[in-house]
C-alpha cells in the first residue's frame, strides 16, 4: 500500500478529492485455500455455507456480508460505483497471492 501512496503522493491532480481503491492482487478463497494448503502441507476441511445459514446459525448480519464481499472477490469493485485504480498507477509493482502466502506462513511459524 505504501508504494500506492507515494504513486497518489507523486499525482495530486490525477487523484485529488477522489476515494481511491487499490489492491496489491485479487483472489477467491479456494485459491487461498488451496495456496495454504500446499504451503502447510495440511488438508483444510472447508463447510460450506450461504450466507443465510451463517445468520441462521448465529453470526452476525454484518459479519457475514463483510466476508462474503472480501472471500468472493467483489469487495469495492461492486460497491457502489467504485473501481481499482491499479492500472493509473503502472509504476507499482504489486506482489501476488502466490509470493504473499508463503511469505505470511512462515511469518506465523516462526519462533
Amino acid at each position: 500500500m505504501g508504494k500506492y501512496v507515494a504513486a497518489v503522493l507523486l499525482n495530486p491532480e490525477m487523484s485529488r478529492n477522489q476515494d481511491i481503491f487499490v489492491s496489491s492482487f485479487t483472489c477467491d478463497y479456494i485459491s487461498i485455500i488451496e495456496l495454504l494448503e500446499r504451503e502447510t502441507g495440511e488438508k483444510f476441511v472447508v463447510f460450506e455455507e450461504t450466507p443465510e445459514e451463517q445468520v441462521q446459525r448465529g453470526e452476525k448480519e454484518q459479519l457475514v456480508q463483510m466476508r462474503s464481499m472480501l472471500l468472493d472477490g467483489r469487495g469495492v469493485l461492486d460497491r457502489e460505483g467504485y473501481v481499482l485504480w491499479n492500472d493509473k498507477f503502472p509504476d507499482v509493482k504489486t506482489r501476488s497471492l502466490e509470493e504473499v502466502v508463503p511469505d505470511c506462513h512462515r511469518e506465523l511459524t516462526a519462533h
